[in-house]
């Protein structure tokens, strides 16, 4: 997941990008994987800008319990910087270096890279998609 779509699900508790941010950390099927670049752009995000900041007590306690939740990755050195959008970079080398079956993101640069090796370059409405369709068709647990 980019920095855009863990803000979103801080904004929005019960927006989409929230329940897919759930969804995959309570998951024992799913590894959410992220870099301290993401998390550092996604502290900046609800940092500096004033009216998040204000509106938001709990930014610092949010951003601790996501990086307990999830995986801390390294990410890919060896990923050509990105022409499009340099800052985009990092995001990808962070799905490639956790050799993530799945990138979520906004950003439509990324979505027009769709394949990036083995990951999949792909919405949180898409995503969620297919979670909720491999949801209902799981078997009962007796």
């Amino acid at each position: 997941m980019d920095s855009v779509v863990l803000v979103s699900a801080f904004i929005s508790k019960r927006g989409l990008a929230a329940e897919l941010l759930i969804r995959c950390v309570e998951s024992d099927g799913i590894e959410v994987c992220l870099s301290q670049e993401i998390l550092t752009e996604t502290r900046e995000t609800l940092t500096t800008k004033h009216r998040l900041r204000s509106r938001f007590a709990y930014i610092d306690e949010f951003l601790e319990a996501l990086a307990l939740a999830v995986s801390m990755i390294r990410p890919q050195s060896d990923v050509p910087v990105l022409e499009r959008d340099p800052n985009d970079t990092v995001i990808l080398a962070t799905a490639l270096g956790a050799n993530a079956n799945y990138l979520v993101t906004r950003d439509a640069d990324l979505l027009d890279m769709n394949p990036q090796g083995t990951t999949t370059v792909i919405s949180p409405e898409a995503f969620i998609h297919i979670l909720r369709r491999e949801e209902d068709h799981r078997p009962l647990e007796n």
